[in-house]
């Protein structure tokens, strides 16, 4: 390996920069935490680097093929903590937590020397072209997200059976009219290599007092998209402007398409809905209680993670309300508490 090559030169040909965007893309994948997803990246790199040699100058994005190469546990060491900081010992034992994560496989060889096989899933992969990505919240625009928006929200109800053929459809009306009734509760992610167009919604509402009935009830008889098209009136009602008596939120939609669905991407959405609350909050002073519905496995595990509670469940469907102090989620540290959702499971009703 050339002299800009040394492990404890990593910062200088592989740059921060290149490093955190990895470190990002990767943490909560495979059950990495940041500490992890930094040092994992680091020997990638290493490995990328031995594989291209001289032919590699600075490094900003890392293949996911490359050869097995040696790496001893001195030459971690310096690749995770550098020239003054950590030990062999230390080194070793993150290692060890990569093998157990079956993502680097090693056969130890003379003394400390080991070959590293790393096996790199498919959604660690940072395309070039995407290097300088960006994913960044906005506020819904219904001229022109409201399609998009409604095919990846149509997903959802794959495994609905009794899905009305209306439902696409449905799911656009439902969208101009909520962006109508209270558009700064409909949030996106958009991405600005695809034409700045929406991969993620949350829809957060405050709740008229007269409508909170209907987290007592069965979750299905609060459902509107699927009833739409017979003309039905929205159960769930929204109060009138600075309205004293509203106490109720509710987390109406919540859903990232699953191209895009990670640990850097769920924390962006995530502490976008804090913000949304914490105006809506200042626009209705008393609002205390937040609830959100399970529509899909996924979305009921995520909720579960954060710490909302099954309250009424539906007998006829796997629906449940789900209920959260609103001085309880907006006191979540989404950095930490996102880490413990396993973002490689994406499995659509069949």
């Amino acid at each position: 390996m050339s002299r800009e090559f040394q492990p404890e030169a990593v910062d200088t040909w592989f740059p921060l920069k290149y490093q955190q965007q990895h470190a990002n893309h990767i943490t909560g994948q495979c059950g990495l935490t940041p500490t992890q997803a930094r040092h994992f990246v680091k020997l990638w790199a290493y490995g990328h680097a031995k594989h291209h040699g001289s032919d590699t100058d600075t490094i900003e994005v890392l293949e996911r093929k490359i050869d097995s190469f040696f790496c001893s546990h001195r030459e971690a060491a310096l690749l995770f903590y550098g020239a003054s900081q950590g030990s062999t010992r230390s080194a070793g034992l993150m290692l060890d937590k990569f093998v157990a994560k079956q993502l680097v496989r090693r056969e130890s060889f003379q003394g400390s020397t080991t070959r590293l096989s790393l096996h790199i899933p498919e959604g660690f992969d940072l395309f070039k072209d995407c290097q300088f990505q960006e994913i960044y919240t906005d506020q819904f625009d219904p001229r022109n997200d409201t399609s998009f928006v409604a095919m990846m929200l149509e997903e959802l109800f794959v495994f609905d059976v009794e899905r009305p053929k209306t439902l696409l459809q449905n799911f656009r009306r439902m969208l101009r009219e909520w962006a109508k009734r209270y558009p700064e509760g409909l949030r996106v992610l958009r991405y600005s290599l695809k034409n700045n167009r929406p991969i993620a919604l949350s829809t957060v509402f405050p709740i008229h007092p007269d409508s909170e009935i209907c987290f007592d009830l069965p979750p299905s008889e609060g459902l509107y998209v699927t009833k739409l098209h017979l003309g039905v009136e929205d159960p769930i009602q929204f109060p009138s402007k600075n309205s004293s008596e509203c106490h109720v939120a509710y987390i109406r939609g919540w859903n990232i398409h699953k191209d895009f669905w990670n640990y850097e991407n769920a924390l962006r959405l995530f502490k976008d809905t804090q913000e949304s609350l914490r105006k809506m909050q200042n626009k209705f002073p008393n609002l205390s209680d937040l609830y959100t519905i399970s529509l899909h496995p996924r979305m009921a595990d995520f909720a579960l993670n954060l710490g909302f509670e099954l309250m009424v469940s539906d007998p006829d469907t796997s629906m449940s309300w789900l209920y959260m102090p609103l001085d309880k989620f907006l006191a979540i540290d989404g950095e930490d508490i996102l880490l413990n959702f396993d973002y490689s499971y994406y499995a659509p009703f069949s």
